[in-house]
């Protein structure tokens, strides 16, 4: 099955957005273990692995599993990016995805009305074969 990042990519790029990755992969020598590296994965703005641009809009997005959705929902509304990013009117969503295949994941939205609210459906992820097939 393929990763909860790549079901999103595929996903958004169904619809007609166009996607770029902004989380980096970081590394560096490890102090407690000589001659190893530690590994770790850095969000832009510790808010997005991705940033996507369609349909009029501008989109930071999360993704993640369903496991670790609120956990992500508290980290986006505690960081003060998040408010600037919506008052300058784009939006954050979570997309997080279930382990059962072809199912809705579960979304959060940031915008002028939702300050990371859970949401059923998003007017722009509505398109419930794109789902399907991006598991």
């Amino acid at each position: 099955m393929a990763t909860p990042s790549e079901r999103t990519v595929k996903l958004l790029r169904s619809l007609g957005w166009t996607v770029g990755r902004v989380e980096m992969d970081m590394r560096r020598p490890d102090p407690e273990n000589p001659g190893k590296m530690m590994y770790w994965k850095r969000d832009l703005w510790n808010v997005a692995d991705y940033i996507s641009f369609g349909h009029g809009r501008v989109l930071l997005v999360q993704t993640t599993n369903s496991g670790n959705f609120a956990g992500h929902i508290t980290k986006i509304n505690e960081n003060p990016i998040t408010k600037q990013w919506v008052e300058n009117g784009q939006e954050i969503c979570i997309i997080a995805w279930r382990p059962e295949a072809k199912t809705q994941p579960r979304l959060a939205a940031w915008d002028r009305y939702r300050s990371g609210d859970e949401v059923p459906s998003l007017p722009w992820l509505n398109d419930q074969k794109a789902i399907v097939e991006a598991n």
